[in-house]
């Protein structure tokens, strides 16, 4: 009934079924859900300013570089420097004469 009032604005009933048992059991906040993957333990201030350090002593440097440099996975050293210092894109190669 109420998806047909709002249309596609509503919640399915399943999701409000599953808010009413968390709430139920004493739940205030959904913000604090347990969620899959693993923690991101290389966002703390203090490895985002490593990464910092290592991007601005030699700004042609690589992600491999980084990467082997603070032993962590490129996969792991991406998200750090496009979301956290807001690096989108680096180009390695140097310019002779310019």
């Amino acid at each position: 009934m109420i998806q047909q009032d709002s249309g596609d604005q509503s919640l399915s009933r399943a999701l409000v079924f599953q808010w009413h048992t968390r709430f139920k059991t004493g739940r205030t906040l959904v913000v604090d859900d347990e969620h899959a993957g693993r923690p991101r333990i290389y966002t703390t201030p203090e490895t985002v300013a490593e990464f910092r350090e290592l991007v601005h002593q030699d700004r042609p440097r690589t992600i491999r570089d980084i990467s082997e440099e603070l032993v962590i996975g490129y996969g792991t050293c991406q998200p750090v420097l496009t979301e956290e210092i807001c690096m989108h894109r680096v180009a390695a190669k140097l310019c002779p004469g310019s």
